[in-house]
């Protein structure tokens, strides 16, 4: 367990570890490659960044500040209040969930849910192995899928656009693409 009330906290090399925990008050986090079987990492005000995380269960949760994840395998969940949230490949059952700020997901498999309450989600869907749920409060959602994809998810907006690109899924929800 790695806990500080102030200052970065940066890990070099790639680590295989049992169990992870972070706790930042202020500061960054840079971490390498990363196997673990359960990683939490918590920060009041700071960015994180990972380069990649192969995990069975994660946890990630920031008041402040960016956060870039790269390649995400493993179910778990993202919070933030405040900041960006992006990643390369999210692969597994997964929560993400910015209060304001913009969701961007390069590659996403899997399954589980994407909210936004003021921001824009941005997500590309690779394949899906049970439901997707994309909402936002204000802001777009753009969805791009796979050419030869087929699958369904759930996309809401109160206050904003969807707008879907590419594949044969179907969806389903409060508002359509225009």
């Amino acid at each position: 367990r790695l806990q500080n009330s102030s200052g970065n906290l940066t890990v070099v090399g790639d680590y295989s570890l049992e169990k992870l925990s972070v706790h930042l008050s202020s500061g960054d986090i840079r971490l390498p490659a990363i196997e673990t079987r359960d990683l939490s990492i918590e920060t009041s005000s700071g960015n994180i960044s990972v380069q990649s995380l192969a995990c069975e269960t994660y946890s990630f949760s920031s008041s402040s500040g960016d956060m870039d994840l790269g390649d995400v395998s493993g179910d778990g969940s993202v919070n933030a209040i405040s900041g960006n949230i992006r990643a390369e490949e999210v692969n597994g059952h997964a929560n993400i969930q910015v209060t304001s700020g913009e969701i961007t997901l390069a590659d996403f498999i899997g399954q589980g849910s994407v909210r936004c309450i003021s921001g824009r989600i941005s997500v590309r869907i690779k394949s899906l192995t049970g439901d997707l749920s994309l909402s936002s409060t204000s802001g777009d959602i753009g969805i791009t899928t796979e050419s030869q994809a087929a699958f369904n998810y759930t996309a809401s907006v109160t206050s904003g656009d969807i707008s879907v690109t590419g594949g044969t899924g179907t969806m389903s929800g409060n508002d359509y693409a225009k």
